[in-house]
């Protein structure tokens, strides 16, 4: 005999079908979170695997980009030596040369830097991915994974370094009403914003120079190619030009193979990588926003524009000297108000 409409079989057991179907809505109810919080931990677990990809590929490019700025620098220094000596035959063979291959290796220099800016950017979206990817499954996460979670998001958030915060000067002025204690509140937080403007300066010293330097490489490899041209005389190799634009080490855009003098701008050591002197100089124009006049503020922001290295390492000098400027006057003032402590106290 069939079993009423109202029962189906399962597991050799016949139940209603309303409560087969509360019983499987049940188990979907549960199973969800779980299924849910896997999918999460491999996505955080693809993305970290992404992060690491992208970090081996930035130390790749870096020192790839290490070893040719090498290159090309004790090739500069070849070309130094033989211009020093005295004119001959076998000097000028040399000197073309050598020319070529440092015009060469400018060019790979230039790619290289190209190379390890895009990679620098890959890895910063990444990382960002990743610190969304920890978020997104902390909240289900139990037991030790959180402890891992946390441990994984303060190393990821750790290299993006503090936020830019902009500098706000402090009244300087003695308060002739003041106490000593509040005037000795007043001081130490001048002295504290004199240690904000004295990093900018030192910031902007370095910046200058290396700039000034990524200029100096360029009238370099200007002349470097001008005596190439003017030997005709003899069989050289030409320089390899792109008809696209290059960023050079400090992200400027190199139209040819003449401007690759830039690209050797942070072979002298500097504090500047791919792309860091161009952020630096955004940061600097929100930094300083309080700090010096708007008319040099702005000559930073036309200077970055321009991609010149001479304009940028000028305006850069420009803002080093506001700044020094300013914090000779917080020095000063902070003196005065020492000094009126001093006294009142001595009362």
């Amino acid at each position: 005999m069939a079993p009423p409409e109202h029962l189906e079989v399962a597991r050799g057991l016949l139940l209603p079908v309303p409560v087969l179907r509360t019983l499987y809505l049940a188990c979907v109810l549960v199973m969800a979170p779980a299924i849910a919080w896997a999918q999460s931990v491999q996505q955080t677990a693809a993305v970290q695997a992404a992060v690491a990809a992208d970090e081996a590929a930035v130390g790749q490019a870096a020192t790839r980009r290490a070893q040719t700025a090498q290159r090309y620098q004790d090739q500069l220094a070849a070309i130094d030596r033989l211009k020093k000596q005295k004119a001959s035959w076998r000097r000028d063979r040399e000197l073309r040369t050598d020319l070529a291959d440092s015009a060469d290796t400018a060019n790979q220099l230039a790619t290289l830097n190209q190379q390890l800016a895009t990679a620098t950017r890959a890895l910063i979206a990444a990382r960002k991915e990743l610190v969304a990817a920890i978020d997104r499954e902390k909240p289900a996460a139990t037991g030790a994974r959180v402890g891992q979670l946390d441990q994984l998001r303060a190393k990821v958030t750790a290299t993006f370094g503090p936020a830019p915060r902009k500098i706000v000067l402090p009244d300087a002025e003695v308060d002739p009403l003041a106490d000593p204690e509040e005037l000795d509140q007043q001081a130490q937080v001048i002295a504290e914003t004199e240690k904000q403007l004295a990093n900018e300066v030192a910031g902007l010293d370095a910046q200058a120079a290396e700039l000034a330097h990524v200029a100096d490489l360029r009238k370099h490899n200007d002349r470097a190619k001008d005596l190439m041209l003017s030997e005709d005389d003899q069989p050289h190799r030409n320089v390899q030009s792109s008809s696209g634009g290059r960023s050079n080490a400090l992200g400027e855009s190199v139209p040819t193979s003449t401007d690759n003098g830039g690209a050797g701008g942070s072979t002298s050591g500097g504090s500047f990588s791919s792309g860091s002197s161009s952020a630096f100089e955004t940061e600097a124009t929100f930094v300083l926003g309080e700090v010096i006049d708007r008319n040099t503020i702005d000559g930073l922001t036309r200077a970055q524009r321009s991609g010149d290295p001479a304009k940028r390492a000028e305006a850069a000098r420009l803002a080093r000297d506001a700044v020094a400027q300013r914090l000779e006057q917080l020095k000063k003032k902070r003196a005065q108000i020492e000094a009126r402590s001093k006294q009142l106290r001595s009362k």
